[in-house]
């Protein structure tokens, strides 16, 4: 360790006598430390005090005007957070799976922990606690006894990708898409490439296996010596899938075995036949699999299915981009009888793209002749007038004609940004 960190030892030693970390005033439990962190609009130094009132024992603080008694003075607290974090994952038992991707990175998680407790004691990503915060939040929070720690990796620039393997040093990578996700902080889909592309390189500096979707082109020129999983011929992996009762059910070549799943949407073919993949790789057998495979359920607005009345709704409004969106579209129409209705909100983070993006989204929409299309917030502002389209600027607007205008038969896709929280019109 560099004499920049001399303090991490006693830091660590802390930790280990602590009843956890938190980044927040309101989560604070007894004995805990308290990281104070800065953003834009806020310093986290401000609420030391108060995280020491209620209960810390100590507090981490970058203020040097600030120094106090239970106060543990660092250079830079996120920092602190990101190095105290690695410090314990190198004391884990634990093998750690590091989950990326521009799409489908929660649902992937949480089919994996299915499955992999049906073997192991398992600890994964809470929520989408993935990012710079999360991902040492979630380290920190995992049981010393876990075996197997899974964490979701997500980024919206570069490098970020890189920080987070850096700080989580997993033992095997998964790869679920390359999409179009964070075009603002990427700089376009080529940055959403050259991003993805941090996973690979890990993955051969570390000789650390990585699986990924290989029906992608875009995985081409970065795909290294990873192992793919498809539909494709050329995968390592190769599956299919069908439609079953409750859910997509994937099937599986050599040796041949079907999957039944919970998850509505061609689209989670691959998050599904990606966590089978990693089933395998820990060494689960087909029924073991199969049996996480069918325990898990959808939740937080994804892909879940609403039914009132005569009316199927599919609810897939946790986040949106462009991507996404696209593939929520087309299997919509594939997957559920009509009529159909579309309920779509704008999608964030695109910068430039952003027009662009939303005529494109527009247009698939009416190519596949829905009999209604309801468009909601600031992005679709240019639909505004456009024969067959019915626009809200924002989910006040939408909230008080909704319950005049709701569909009362045949299938709805709901499909949007999280901010525009289409399905608290549901509730």
């Amino acid at each position: 360790m560099s004499q920049e960190y001399h303090w991490l030892d006693n830091l660590y030693s802390e930790f280990r006598n602590s009843s956890g970390v938190s980044t927040d005033t309101r989560t604070i439990t007894e004995g805990s430390i308290f990281f104070s962190l800065r953003g834009p609009s806020f310093d986290g130094n401000q609420y030391a005090d108060q995280a020491l009132k209620n209960g810390a024992k100590l507090a981490v603080i970058d203020d040097p005007e600030l120094i106090g008694e239970r106060k543990f003075l660092v250079k830079n607290s996120l920092e602190a957070l990101q190095l105290l974090a690695n410090r314990y994952r190198q004391d884990l038992d634990a093998r750690v799976l590091g989950i990326g991707g521009s799409n489908g990175k929660t649902t992937t998680k949480g089919l994996v922990k299915a499955i992999l407790s049906e073997a192991f004691e398992v600890f994964a990503t809470p929520g989408n606690f993935n990012n710079h915060i999360g991902l040492p939040l979630t380290i920190l929070s995992c049981p010393i006894n876990a075996e197997i720690l899974v964490l979701e990796m997500g980024a919206n620039h570069q490098g970020e990708h890189r920080d987070l393997l850096r700080i989580g040093e997993p033992d095997v990578l998964l790869v679920t898409n390359i999409g179009k996700d964070h075009l603002e902080g990427f700089e376009g889909f080529e940055g959403v490439i050259a991003a993805t592309s941090e996973f690979f390189e890990f993955s051969t500096k570390e000789s650390c296996p990585i699986y990924f979707f290989g029906d992608q082109d875009e995985f081409k020129g970065i795909r290294g010596n990873g192992i793919s999983f498809g539909r494709d011929v050329p995968s390592d992996i190769r599956g299919d899938y069908e439609f079953g009762e409750s859910g997509l059910i994937v099937k599986t070549m050599d040796p041949d075995h079907s999957f039944q799943s919970n998850l509505i949407g061609n689209f989670n073919f691959g998050n599904i036949l990606g966590a089978i993949a990693i089933g395998k790789h820990f060494g689960l057998d087909n029924e073991k699999i199969e049996k996480g495979v069918r325990s898990f359920f959808p939740e937080s607005n994804r892909s879940q299915i609403i039914e009132k009345n005569r009316l199927k709704i599919f609810m897939d409004c946790y986040n949106a981009n462009p991507t996404s969106m696209a593939a929520s579209i087309n299997s919509f129409f594939q997957d559920f009888q009509g009529p159909w209705h579309l309920l779509l909100g704008g999608m964030k983070e695109l910068g430039d793209y952003t027009e662009n993006e939303h005529r494109e989204i527009l247009d698939l929409a009416k190519s596949k002749e829905p009999r209604a299309l309801y468009l909601v917030g600031s992005e679709f502002s240019f639909a505004k007038g456009i024969a067959g389209v019915v626009y809200f600027e924002n989910f006040n607007e939408i909230r008080k004609e909704w319950q005049k205008i709701l569909p009362k038969a045949g299938a709805l896709l709901v499909k949007g940004s999280r901010s525009y929280n289409l399905e608290k019109l549901f509730e």
